[in-house]
């Protein structure tokens, strides 16, 4: 009979469990670790700013979405000249 392998990795809210099943004499080792790792769970939308820092705290955890930035704002209106004031990053 042919051996049979199995490589198994299970992620839970804050448990990540790796498994290798091997055996060709009805024989199962299964190696169980625990992570150091937590679940991200802040913001995953962020819109730039222009006079702010902004820090995600993902250091060491593990993030189950995607992570969006946003296009950087920015408009423009019309000014007493008779030109243009554009605004990035910045409310009007």
């Amino acid at each position: 009979m042919d051996a049979l392998h199995i490589d198994v990795d299970i992620a839970q809210t804050e448990l990540v469990v790796e498994t290798n099943v091997t055996t060709t004499e009805k024989t199962i080792e299964i190696d169980i670790g625990s992570s150091d790792y937590q679940v991200y769970r802040g913001e995953t939308d962020v819109v730039p700013m222009a006079w702010e820092d902004q820090t995600l705290q993902t250091a060491n955890k593990v993030v189950r979405r995607d992570i969006h930035i946003a296009k950087v704002p920015k408009w423009e209106t019309s000014n007493q000249q008779g030109g243009y004031t554009v605004y990035i990053a910045d409310n009007a």
